[in-house]
């Protein structure tokens, strides 16, 4: 499957907002905590930005089936199941992380909060996919 212009863009700001929140949040964490806390904090950012990035593909998934179907009916539902599957997908990680976080012994809370935080890089994304390569966009 072939990703269309806005879902790339979408993807590359996920990829690199995703690493610039977890670099920061993993040097601040190692600054005020440990270096354990840190390299909690980045993994659970860059595990929900990978996270993410699939979404995106799940979405453009969506939205191409949705397109060839006929049955408006049958076209709302399907969008719907994959909405729902998008959201238990993103909660089955976030109950990862907080497992993770609490069961495992040389794990931090902060993985949690980096999943958490990681989480948004998908709305973040959204909005500033409108202005990279905008110029290029002006030019076609």
């Amino acid at each position: 499957m072939k990703l269309s212009s806005p879902a790339r863009k979408m993807v590359v700001v996920i990829g690199v907002s995703g690493i610039a929140i977890a670099l920061v949040g993993a040097v601040l964490y190692s600054i005020f905590s440990t270096t354990a806390a840190g390299i909690s904090f980045f993994c659970g950012a860059v595990m929900t930005s990978a996270l993410n990035m699939l979404k995106v593909v799940m979405i453009q998934r969506t939205v191409d089936k949705v397109v060839d179907i006929d049955d408006v009916g049958a076209g709302k539902n399907f969008s719907r199941f994959q909405y729902l599957l998008r959201l238990l997908t993103s909660g089955g990680v976030l109950l990862i992380a907080a497992l993770l976080a609490t069961l495992v012994p040389f794990v931090d809370i902060s993985l949690l909060w980096g999943a958490i935080i990681g989480i948004f890089t998908l709305q973040v994304a959204a909005v500033l996919a409108k202005f990279v390569g905008a110029k290029e966009d002006e030019l076609n």
